[in-house]
């Protein structure tokens, strides 16, 4: 099957790339009939003007933000119930981790949305549909991938309406935390086996957290792409702290859930200050995502455990 795809493929290429003499004159022609120029981490691509057909290698909340539910993804066995129901139907294009081209070919595309970690296939995704990545380089470029992609489908004024209405609710929790924001610190850690790794400036919640006025304990810098061991589990303390512990691996998974609960009958986890308080909140796997979609729950989270329960706390 893979070396019949393999064929397709090629066959596809010779059928999708004219000669140099009459690739000038095609691509003028596409140009102003049936598709548009974009930008891109690549160099420049011809995108059909109303997409029916969108795969979408990453970020899939975003498609759905803008109104386009593609026919492939990245689809997370262990989606979280927030957007359980929104990918419902999208076919999942991966194995082991990294795109199945022949899956992608047999859905029959006509636009694949990406990112730059796509580049080493790119050749390979050009040949079955036109190809966008957008650059991305670390979590923080979420939004510069949203604006992309939006771009590529030909929905910009939407997006930048999404962007809007995120900032404003942003401001709106800003005003809701009132004085609270400047003295209130907060910790996002993931749970591991072997330890704990700390988000700071490098995640995707962290660059949520920052539009939203938070800020974490300055010694965690030191641990910057690196593991809190056990033995240092105070180094994890703030007046809140947000955890998870999800992974791809089902393995690892169940390894972190008996870290957790060993946790709460750990006398140097009893002694943090957030678990006296009650502030410890176990958030889901989207803390880690990568779409506007993921954005507005790390947004909602916000209100429900600082907002909210800082008002419940004070009655």
């Amino acid at each position: 099957m893979f070396i019949l795809a393999i064929c397709i493929v090629c066959l596809i290429s010779a059928c999708i790339h004219p000669s140099s003499s009459d690739r000038s004159s095609l691509t003028s022609s596409a140009t102003s009939s049936n598709c548009r120029m974009v930008h891109h981490s690549m160099g420049e691509t011809c995108v059909p003007l109303m997409p029916q057909r969108v795969i979408a290698l990453d970020s899939v909340g975003n498609a759905l933000a803008l109104g386009i539910v593609p026919v492939g993804s990245w689809i997370d066995p262990h989606v979280s119930s927030y957007l359980k129901d929104k990918v419902s139907g999208i076919e999942h294009i991966f194995s082991a981790g990294s795109p199945n081209l022949e899956k992608i070919l047999t859905l029959n595309p006509d636009l694949i949305l990406g990112s730059s970690y796509q580049r080493a296939i790119y050749e390979q995704l050009t040949q079955i549909a036109p190809t966008i990545l957008a650059e991305y380089q670390t979590n923080e470029d979420w939004k510069r991938v949203l604006m992309k992609q939006a771009e590529a489908l030909g929905k910009l004024q939407k997006a930048e309406q999404i962007m809007s209405d995120y900032d404003a609710r942003v401001t709106q929790f800003k005003t809701r935390m009132g004085d609270n924001l400047k003295q209130i610190k907060v910790s996002v850690a993931r749970i591991y086996p072997e330890g704990f790794a700390l988000y700071t400036n490098d995640g995707f919640a962290s660059t949520i957290l920052r539009d939203a006025g938070l800020n974490y304990p300055s010694l965690q810098d030191r641990y910057r792409n690196a593991i809190v061991s056990r033995e240092r589990i105070q180094d994890i303390d703030a007046d809140v702290v947000f955890i998870w512990s999800y992974s791809n691996s089902a393995a690892i998974n169940q390894e972190t859930q008996s870290t957790l609960k060993q946790l709460k009958n750990d006398p140097l986890w009893l002694q943090l200050h957030a678990v006296q308080q009650g502030r410890v909140y176990k958030v889901p796997s989207y803390w880690i995502g990568d779409s506007i979609l993921e954005a507005n729950a790390i947004v909602d989270d916000l209100f429900k455990y600082l907002v909210e329960a800082e008002r419940e706390l004070k009655r």
